[in-house]
């Protein structure tokens, strides 16, 4: 996350291996692993959470574990990648509407499960690049 210039890189990847758990390592291809432009509200946002998070550190004291990803539980420990997967399908649900996988997702549909529509417009290329898609 670089707060000055408005960007944040993607340098891991978390899944979950039938059998082995969730494993952390550099993303599938040298395509995914990238730096992302974030709008001005979205670094904001993410600035506090930062604020959050530190503090959260230094109640916590030694318990917290810092592994420094940006999507964490309570005490720092990384949340594991299903659960984005079990919030979407049950928001589909509540909402009526089919579920897709999320890899599937296109840039017009890759808000957050239940985002509220953004109050501007986000550049398709901006958008794409957050998803790993390529102009080739």
């Amino acid at each position: 996350m670089d707060f000055d210039a408005g960007t944040v890189g993607v340098a891991l990847g978390r899944v979950v291996v039938r059998g082995a758990g969730t494993t952390t390592g550099a993303p599938k291809s040298e395509r995914l692993r990238r730096t992302l432009p974030m709008p001005a509200d979205v670094m904001d946002a993410w600035r506090t959470l930062n604020a959050d998070q530190k503090r959260e550190s230094l109640a916590l004291g030694p318990t917290w574990i810092d592994t420094g990803l940006i999507a964490v539980n309570e005490n720092g420990s990384p949340i594991r990648p299903e659960t984005y997967s079990k919030a979407f399908r049950h928001r589909c649900s509540a909402a009526g509407v089919p579920v897709i996988r999320l890899p599937e997702r296109t840039p017009a549909t890759a808000g957050a499960p239940g985002q509220r529509k953004a109050r501007r417009p986000i550049m398709l290329s901006v958008s794409s690049a957050a998803l790993g898609a390529t102009n080739e």
